[in-house]
């Protein structure tokens, strides 16, 4: 037992940290399946115009924004 806490509190505070790593490590894992997923749209939008597509049929045929398939093309 830690000194001005009673063993409630301290399991209370255990179980706080707990979530809150838990959390953080949802949140790291969430923001790089994130980034992979964008990675491999950018892929396939270099992939598609590689192979002869324009960007207007590769923004309509992966439903995205003409702006952004242009910049991923000029990246």
């Amino acid at each position: 037992m830690v000194e001005g806490y009673t063993d409630e509190e301290i399991a209370l505070m255990v179980r706080d940290a707990k979530r809150k790593v838990e959390f953080e490590i949802n949140h790291i894992k969430a923001m790089a399946f994130a980034e992979g997923e964008q990675r491999m749209l950018e892929k396939n939008i270099k992939t598609m115009f590689s192979n002869g597509f324009d960007a207007q049929t590769i923004s309509r045929a992966l439903s995205l924004d003409i702006s952004y398939v242009n910049e991923v093309l000029n990246k």
